[in-house]
């Protein structure tokens, strides 16, 4: 009797402590429950409410339009209006006049900065580049899956070359260190001026361009940098319809405004995977560009200068250990397994490269949404779903990294985001009720 009264308190501790673990190690990942009394959220925001949210030409309810999305997502007519507001391009509460007002600002700031980094390009292109040009890195694929490096092997040894289509369209916010400024003569000389100027003289530098002297090692930078971008847009997404030449070019466009703008962090691989869905979209550069740079306030931490991936990897440990201890169990048998770095794509492109691309509109929305509703971590939760729905064959199978790699790397573009969402919002409320227990 003793023996059994003893095992039923130490099995009360252990369940006291598992809680303990929960609380300390998870609760600032979702939100407390509420209870929202909004009726039909598995339909999601359709056209019809949509418009019934209008007062007027305003939308005011911030609240109803983000529990709509995120529990059905936005239906495709509305998807590239309501996008504007979710990636705060648009503020909920302006009218239209300041929503025009506000396209208008950006158009005309995103094609002043176009009209110069394409100056400094121009400079580059018709100078000699071994000036400039440091070695190129050839770095190693670390988002591609095994089919696209064949693709892209095959290409270069067929010697394919993909040409950029015509380019087109504010001085960038380059370190100071590269930058000179000039004294004002007092004459005006336009910015055309002082780079055809610069060309025929045939001299590499300076580069003065709106009364800035651009020095070798900015662009050598630029230029670099300029390189990395046409080798991922000419491999991005190439099966997908949308990508005719003629929008690669505005991709493009739009990720060489961005990076003149960010040169202290310069392009990554990965930067164009995350561009094209919003271009798909919004089928609009300026508007594109808009929200792909409130995108990128969070996005940036998820690379390697941001220093968030061991956070991500961390709490999907503790996620699993707590809400699957078996699985937990099977991955900590092999020490690279526990370090979750098979997911580091997941989270580095929030599984762009996982869906298919109307999946990839309906789990960003969610991902977006769940920051107003339930949990500003809900990437991690649909990572879980993932490894979740293949549970089963993960400890049937044994599954070691390299397996686990593999297979979901096999599987990419072939999950149903529909039912990995739906499992997602369920492990939202079974954690929020273990820890609200």
């Amino acid at each position: 009797y003793q023996r059994r009264v003893r095992g039923a308190f130490y099995g009360w501790l252990a369940y006291c402590r598992h809680l303990t673990e929960v609380r300390r190690h998870l609760s600032n990942m979702v939100y407390p429950m509420r209870t929202v009394s909004f009726p039909d959220l598995d339909q999601g925001l359709t056209a019809e409410l949509w418009s019934s949210l209008h007062d007027g030409v305003v939308v005011e309810d911030k609240e109803r339009v983000m529990y709509y999305t995120y529990y059905g997502g936005i239906e495709p007519s509305i998807r590239p209006e309501v996008w504007k507001y979710v990636l705060e391009h648009y503020r909920f509460g302006e009218t239209a006049t300041q929503r025009r007002q506000r396209d208008e600002d950006e158009a005309k700031r995103y094609q002043d900065i176009v009209t110069v980094w394409e100056k400094v390009e121009l400079y580059i292109l018709t100078h000699d580049k071994s000036k400039f040009m440091p070695v190129l890195d050839d770095s190693i694929d670390i988002i591609s899956n095994k089919e696209e490096e064949e693709e892209d092997r095959e290409e270069e040894e067929e010697e394919v070359v993909v040409t950029s289509p015509p380019r087109s369209t504010m001085a960038s916010p380059i370190s100071e260190a590269y930058l000179t400024p000039v004294q004002d003569s007092g004459e005006e000389d336009s910015p055309v001026q002082e780079v055809d100027e610069g060309i025929a003289n045939g001299t590499p530098e300076p580069l003065i361009i709106a009364g800035v002297e651009y020095s070798e090692d900015a662009i050598s930078s630029i230029d670099l940098n300029f390189h990395r971008i046409d080798k991922d847009v000419q491999r991005c997404d190439r099966n997908y319809h949308y990508f005719t030449t003629g929008n690669l070019a505005k991709l493009r466009r739009i990720m060489c405004t961005y990076v003149w703008e960010n040169l202290e962090i310069g392009y990554l691989q990965g930067m164009c995977d995350i561009l094209a869905p919003l271009l798909v979209v919004l089928d609009n550069e300026a508007l594109a560009y808009s929200c792909f740079k409130q995108l990128m306030r969070r996005m940036n931490l998820n690379f390697p200068h941001g220093g968030l991936m061991d956070n991500h990897f961390a709490n999907m440990r503790s996620l699993i250990q707590i809400l699957d201890g078996e699985l937990f169990d099977h991955m900590h048998q092999n020490p690279d397994y526990s370090h979750f770095y098979f997911s580091y794509r997941w989270f580095l492109l929030d599984f762009k490269r996982e869906l298919e691309y109307d999946d990839v509109f309906r789990v960003w929305e969610a991902i977006w949404a769940a920051f107003h509703c339930t949990s500003d971590h809900f990437t991690h939760f649909i990572a879980l779903a993932l490894v979740e729905h293949y549970r089963d064959i993960i400890l049937d199978n044994k599954m070691d990294f390299t397996d686990i790699i593999k297979f979901f790397n096999e599987m990419a573009e072939r999950h149903d985001g529909r039912k990995i969402l739906y499992s997602a919002r369920q492990l939202v409320q079974r954690l929020q009720k273990l820890i609200d227990s």
